[in-house]
Order: structure tokens, then sequence, then C-alpha cells
């Protein structure tokens, strides 16, 4: 029995014992390929935003996944998915700016020292700790199984 939890096992080198595994496999793989195909898709390796937008695919997912959950802390975990989800839709689509106040066609030029650093301090201030709040949610990562 402990070679099941070998390393060096490998669950696809035995296909006719597995048939079901790879059933489970090849339905769950077309599946997640629909799923984050437009987010792979647009995936840019020199930007932040197509990670941010795999995670918060990944993250609906599981949510939706824990909601329906049955042990203990599913509520829990998918509440802390739905930060996680909600964190990277917020860093990804960036409008911080916007949020601090710019906006609604205001003029940068037109506005004074003060309100412009005002609107860029908070702008600054809020995408920082939406990110590093992202980035403590991911401690309880080992947890968001079902």
């Amino acid at each position: 029995m402990h070679w099941l939890l070998s390393p060096s096992y490998n669950w696809r080198a035995r296909p006719i014992k597995n048939i079901k595994g790879m059933w489970w496999d090849t339905y769950y793989g077309v599946k997640n390929l629909k799923q984050f195909f437009w987010s792979v898709w647009e995936f840019r390796k020199w930007d932040y935003t197509g990670m941010l937008s795999l995670i918060q695919i990944a993250a609906k997912d599981m949510q939706n996944c824990q909601e329906n959950g049955i042990h203990d802390g599913s509520k829990r975990y998918a509440r802390q998915l739905l930060i996680v989800k909600e964190l990277s839709r917020r860093l990804q689509k960036d409008n911080y700016f916007e949020n601090a106040g710019y906006g609604d066609g205001k003029n940068w030029e037109n506005l004074s020292d003060v309100e412009r650093t005002l609107i860029a301090t908070r702008a600054s201030v809020n995408a920082k700790n939406d990110a590093e709040y992202l980035g403590k949610m991911f401690k309880f990562v080992q947890h968001w199984w079902e």
C-alpha cells in the first residue's frame, strides 16, 4: 500500500485499471479548457492582469464548490474565495483613481495640487491594500479543497 503514497507512482501509467479516472480527467480537462480559454488567450507574461484573471476564474469556480461543500469549514472557505475573487477583479480592473475621486469629467490640470496629491495618494494606498490583502488570503490556499 505504501506505493500509492510514493511520489514515483504514476496513476496514468495504468490506463486499463483507471478508465473511470481517465474519463473524469478528460471531462474536467475539456471543461477547464472552455472555462479558462479567454483568460489563457489574453494572458501576457509581462503583465499581471492575466494572472489575476486566471486567479479570479479559479476562485469563482472553487467558491461555487465550497458553497455546496460538506465539510465544516466550507462556508468560511467560500467567503475567503469570494474575497480572493473580488480582490483579483479590483486589481485587474485597476480603477483606483476613479474610486479615489478622479473621474466624472474632471480634468487633471484643473485640479489643485492638494486635490491631485490626495487622489493619487488615496488611489495608491487602496491598490496597495488590496494587493496585500490578496497576498494574505493565500495563506489559506491549502484549505480550499472539497
